[in-house]
């Protein structure tokens, strides 16, 4: 039960930051965050690259592929896994709410709430049905033990 896909979750995360950049640039709507502020951006994208590679890290851990739709190894249940069942795809959202609050105008806001549907129903929702069809029972106590987000 694998599912092709050709566009991966990092390529929509490279496209939003390029997005919201240009959002910024061409359109930026209103400036919202003074730039004293915008530091905060730098430091929720540094926290969401730490997210992306820990969570990567647990998979490698446990040899299951990174990619999305291949057949999994293994349930992986620990380290950031234990507070949420998408952690990767938590910290590329933080990446790009840290990347629009950096640059501090209005526009770029509407990447992170595109790329989370995307990620939601191009992704999370298959492989969820994914790892039930593999792991069965453990994967279904899992979902009922940790959120999906957050």
């Amino acid at each position: 039960m694998e599912i092709k896909r050709k566009i991966f979750p990092p390529m929509y995360l490279l496209l939003g930051l390029i997005l919201i950049w240009y959002l910024h640039v061409h359109a930026p709507l209103l400036v919202v965050l003074p730039d004293s502020a915008r530091w905060i951006g730098v430091v929720v994208l540094v926290l969401g690259i730490i997210i992306i590679i820990l969570a990567a890290g647990s998979f490698r851990q446990q040899s299951t592929p990174l990619i999305p739709f291949k057949k999994p190894e293994a349930l992986v249940e620990k380290g950031l896994y234990r507070y949420t069942r998408n952690p990767m795809y938590v910290g590329m959202l933080l990446v790009l709410i840290g990347a629009a609050l950096r640059f501090g105008s209005l526009s770029p806001w509407l990447v992170p709430t595109v790329f989370a549907a995307i990620i939601h129903y191009r992704f999370i929702l298959g492989e969820e049905l994914l790892l039930e069809h593999v792991f069965g029972k453990s994967y279904v106590d899992y979902k009922s033990r940790v959120r999906r987000w957050l």
